[in-house]
């Protein structure tokens, strides 16, 4: 039995997929990184542990895969007497209180306790960041209110399961992390060695406001199904937000005090609630950016006003791209994004093309005749 799982939470948009960079290859005596890229089933495990029984159902996982997948992962747990440390920023989004008691349970199976870790980020930065990463896969919300971070309901269950001496908030930002650095706090409070981490540069960086602007209206135009194009992934959609990502100047912006004011009112006992939690009247405080918009609209209008400089910008970033005929921010990202795709998407396969439910049921015989 391991002596401990240190049980990383998030929350989304803290730093999550710098932590998860930096363990990849962690190896160390003591404690183990149970990586997502070798262990998936380890997630998968933990997302149909808080899913209903009638969502398994419905997406199409029978008995048999549970049943491998539920092995794998108790080989995963009891593989090693060593410590275990697991990151999976979705626990901190989709849990009810149910589901966390199942996770629990779950874990001190193969555990004699359970550590849960969270970095909390201040709301108008939680926002900022948030419509930013919405962005890549889909239209912005409707209103700011749908990018609001929920502190309490999200946390406050963790907090009945566990008990608040094993869940740790912190505060994501430098006065209160350990010499100013995440991965340093990260170390400190699970007993990894820092000197072990492979430091790498950040694989989720943050867009500039010119190209998220953009992405929002190109966004836009495909929800309206402006193009009759094959659906793309989501893998597909977020490398192409990863290329775009370059274009523009304006890297730190915020929403105006009026934009955001009467929801910040509303959201008041939120934000106490998490102050309070974390012991830092002034979690919410954060410095005015340079740059602020007065909202969703004048964010997508800043998208709308970006052709000239798509324009200049695109032929440089993809060569040989075809931009005939595109007169509009939407038409230039739809034709960046169609040069791209026609570089990276491999041919059809063909399980491509056959219902998920069906490519699940025959992923089991497909790996016996492999093996």
């Amino acid at each position: 039995m391991r002596p401990i799982c240190h049980l990383h939470i998030g929350m989304n948009k803290a730093g999550s997929t710098t932590i998860q960079a930096a363990f990849l290859n962690y190896l160390d005596p003591n404690l183990e990184y149970l990586r997502p890229e070798k262990d998936s089933v380890l997630h998968s495990v933990l997302d149909r542990t808080f899913q209903r029984p009638r969502d398994v159902k419905r997406f199409g996982v029978d008995s048999s895969e549970l049943a491998d997948a539920d092995a794998t992962f108790n080989e995963i747990m009891e593989r090693s007497d060593r410590a275990a440390f697991i990151s999976y920023e979705n626990l901190s989004i989709w849990p009810d209180v149910d589901a966390i008691e199942r996770i629990r349970v779950r874990l001190l199976r193969h555990c004699e306790s359970v550590h849960v870790l969270a970095y909390i980020r201040p709301p108008h930065a939680y926002m900022r960041s948030l419509l930013q990463q919405s962005v890549k896969l889909g239209p912005p919300p409707p209103k700011l209110a749908g990018l609001w971070p929920d502190y309490q309901r999200r946390f406050e269950r963790w907090d009945r399961v566990f008990g608040r001496d094993v869940v740790t908030l912190v505060p994501f930002r430098t006065d209160s992390l350990s010499d100013g650095d995440l991965l340093s706090d990260v170390c400190l409070r699970i007993g990894a060695d820092l000197d072990r981490l492979s430091r790498r540069e950040v694989s989720n960086p943050a867009a500039s406001l010119e190209a998220s602007a953009a992405l929002a209206v190109w966004q836009d135009a495909r929800a309206a199904k402006r193009w009759d194009d094959t659906e793309p992934t989501p893998r597909e959609l977020n490398r192409f937000a990863r290329e775009i990502a370059e274009f523009g100047q304006t890297r730190r912006w915020g929403f105006e005090d009026a934009a955001i004011e009467r929801l910040f009112e509303d959201r008041a006992p939120d934000v106490l609630w998490m102050a309070e939690r974390l012991r830092c009247p002034d979690f919410a405080k954060e410095t005015a950016p340079s740059v602020r918009i007065a909202g969703l609209e004048a964010f997508r209008d800043i998208g709308r006003g970006q052709t000239q400089a798509l324009a200049d910008w695109l032929p440089r970033r993809f060569r040989d791209i075809d931009l005939a005929g595109a007169r509009a921010t939407e038409d230039m990202m739809q034709a960046a994004f169609r040069h791209y795709v026609s570089r990276t998407r491999p041919a059809p396969r063909w399980r491509d093309y056959l219902p998920l439910k069906l490519k699940r049921k025959l992923a089991p015989l497909v790996h016996r005749l492999r093996s």
